[in-house]
Formats: C-alpha cells, structure tokens, sequence
C-alpha cells in the first residue's frame, strides 16, 4: 500500500470532485467502481452501506461527516454514465501531478491496511469493505496486529518452556 505521505500528497494535489473522490476511496477502502455512489449504495448520515460491484458482497463503512456531507455535491453532479476509466484517468493524472506511484485501488489496500495496523478485528474489516474474512487474512495477514500479538506470545511461551527468558536470552542463576 502506498505511506501515509504518499496519500496526502495525492490529496493535496487534487481539486474538485476528483479530490472528494480521492477522499472517499481514502476513508472508506471502496474501490473506485463502489465509490461512484450509485443506486445500490446508500449513505445514511456517514454511513455507507451497499454491496460491491465485482463481488456483489455487502459492505458497510462509516466516512468521516465532513466527508459525507460534501458527497451530495459530487453524486449530484456525477454523470452516471461516465466509465470508470474516465475516473481512473483523472485519478492517474493526479497520481503523475503529485509524482506518486499509486494505482486507485491502493487506497483500497491504504485503508484495509490501516485498520487492521490499529487493530480493527479482520471479521469487522471485511465487513467495512465487502469482501471474506479469509480474502483479508490471505492479503494481509503481515498487518493483522491480532496476529502479530498472538504469535510474538506464543514465541515467548516457546522460550520460556526452554528455559529461556521471553526474549530467548539464557536465564543466569
């Protein structure tokens, strides 16, 4: 996924509906084809709840308020009609303005990523962003802090059971 650094650069460089876009895809890990709110998707305050296109798997995402309320000037205006490579070709030109490798879906994978890095149990990610418990642990499973925690344990235990300290050191008595 890209920095942190990397997706702001990208923020502050885009304008208009391609930045509440950016912004969107940013805070919700939608894809890009989820993102262009469409008649399944339905925002309920800063909830956003719909399924996904590819998969038609059911998410359900919170988005900062701010976020959600500049979204009806972006869905009021949007040419329903508009491809997604029209989205995606603005979003590369702001990628090549910025002078940032990324793709659209990185901020899908930014997002996913993050909240698993914080912690945010792998069941309730995948249901934040349409897609399998077992598709996010395949994916991710380096970022999953329940994970690390529960093996940095067991590989304490392990030393202990050999008579080691925690850290694998020898016990001198």
């Amino acid at each position: 996924p890209p920095t942190q650094e990397e997706v702001v650069k990208v923020i502050d460089t885009a304008t208009g509906k391609v930045k509440l876009l950016i912004q969107l895809m940013r805070w919700s890990g939608m894809a890009i084809g989820d993102s262009i709110f469409r008649e399944k998707n339905k925002l309920e305050g800063n909830l956003i709840r719909g399924n996904r296109r590819k998969t038609d798997e059911r998410f359900r995402v919170r988005i900062p308020q701010w976020l959600a309320d500049a979204l009806p000037s972006f869905t009021d205006d949007i040419n329903w009609k508009s491809p997604v490579h029209y989205w995606e070709k603005q979003l590369r030109q702001v990628f090549k303005d910025a002078g940032v490798n990324m793709k659209p879906h990185h901020f899908r994978h930014f997002r996913i990523t993050e909240l698993l890095s914080s912690g945010v149990r792998v069941e309730d990610v995948a249901l934040m962003v349409g897609t399998s418990p077992q598709e996010i642990r395949k994916t991710y499973q380096h970022w999953i802090r329940e994970t690390e925690d529960r093996l940095d344990e067991q590989q304490k235990k392990e030393f202990l059971s050999q008579g080691l300290d925690e850290n694998g050191n020898q016990v001198i008595q």
